[in-house]
């Protein structure tokens, strides 16, 4: 799926329920953003200062350590140990203040009278250093062209919003849980007929490790990480591929009246790698059809993550949250800090192709 138009997610939300001409900026293909494998931004003159860490690559990477770069405080550099999913990001702050971020130390590190100060982040991939007055090491975002008035369609993506305000923006309705089965949501498929189907190209494209694909696609090797309980996973028969939006879940918030194909590529969905995530069997089992207002992860990081991506997912799909489910999420969130998530609405596309 390609698209030549850019929109913020907030307009994208509000396309759920809308039609009619929108304003914003078109101006062909989107230039290519030249964005770092491992992106950190820095802000050394906040209160409390603060690092950003995003993981721009198809792996997860694993965070060593955070510190300053110029006449280092005792303490440093601060060991993390975390890792951190494919377009996923963390914040860490120093110094007093309140803002998103886990507090790694109550004092400020950072030598603002220094141009030699900045922040190093040490990862298994590299370490990455960043310059209090560069401030990030990607570069800037391209300026949108003058905005002109065209017909609202579907886009491919948006700019980060806060997960919060994009869950105000979701319809809330009852579930509609009538008539639902497994077997009208088609998969797993060879969408794109390489001979591998979409669990296969789901356990590819998330092994920590390389794997090994023999005939007919079977998987060899590996190592999977599985987020909503901490473990590590290194036999592909022992991973099981998660809908994050279970089946019948978006059956009951507005699938039931989809086509079999829109339903079949919601099953099956390989553009927006929140959709279909690898997870052991028992997290599997433990979520099963229950939406964030019956489960949640154990680990608080992992069930922010959870509902900010549950929330991109509603959005990108048109598919709506019921009362005790909102509620949920937003008490989830409000103990999160700041989570910016972006909307790919996929949804406008399958709906589009049906109509011509």
């Amino acid at each position: 799926m390609t698209s030549s138009t850019l929109v913020s997610p907030l307009l994208a939300a509000v396309l759920v329920g809308g039609t009619g001409p929108v304003a914003f900026a078109q101006a062909g293909p989107e230039p290519a953003l030249a964005r770092p494998p491992i992106e950190v931004s820095v802000e050394c003159e906040s209160s409390p200062e603060r690092v950003t860490v995003t993981n721009n690559i198809r792996k997860p990477i694993k965070l060593k350590s955070v510190g300053s770069t110029y006449e280092k405080r005792a303490g440093e550099p601060y060991k993390v140990k975390k890792t951190l999913k494919p377009g996923k990001s963390v914040s860490y702050t120093f110094g007093t203040g309140k803002g998103r971020g886990k507090r790694l130390t109550g004092s400020f590190v950072f030598d603002n009278d220094s141009p030699k100060e900045g922040v190093v982040v040490k990862t298994n991939k590299g370490n990455v250093k960043v310059r209090c007055f560069e401030g990030t090491n990607a570069l800037p975002e391209p300026q949108p062209e003058e905005a002109v008035e065209i017909p609202a369609e579907p886009v491919s993506a948006g700019e980060p919003l806060d997960a919060l305000g994009l869950l105000a923006a979701l319809p809330v309705a009852p579930e509609v849980e009538e008539g639902y089965e497994r077997e009208l949501f088609e998969h797993w498929v060879d969408a794109d007929g390489d001979g591998c189907d979409t669990r296969q190209e789901v356990l590819i494209a998330e092994s920590l490790t390389p794997v090994t694909v023999g005939a007919g696609c079977a998987i060899e090797g590996g190592s999977w990480f599985s987020a909503a309980d901490g473990d590590t996973l290194t036999n592909p028969a022992s991973v099981d591929i998660n809908h994050v939006v279970p089946l019948k879940e978006a059956w009951a918030s507005g699938a039931h009246a989809w086509t079999p194909e829109e339903r079949r590529a919601f099953a099956n969905d390989l553009t927006d790698e929140r959709t279909l995530q690898a997870v052991s069997s028992g997290a599997n089992r433990q979520q099963g059809e229950h939406d964030p207002a019956s489960w949640l992860p154990a680990d608080l990081e992992a069930a922010c993550q959870f509902v900010a991506d549950w929330v991109a997912i509603k959005a990108s799909w048109g598919i709506a949250v019921d009362q005790a489910e909102r509620g949920a999420i937003e008490l989830t969130l409000q103990n999160c800090g700041e989570r910016m998530v972006t909307v790919v609405p996929v949804y406008y596309t399958h709906l589009r192709a049906q109509e011509t």
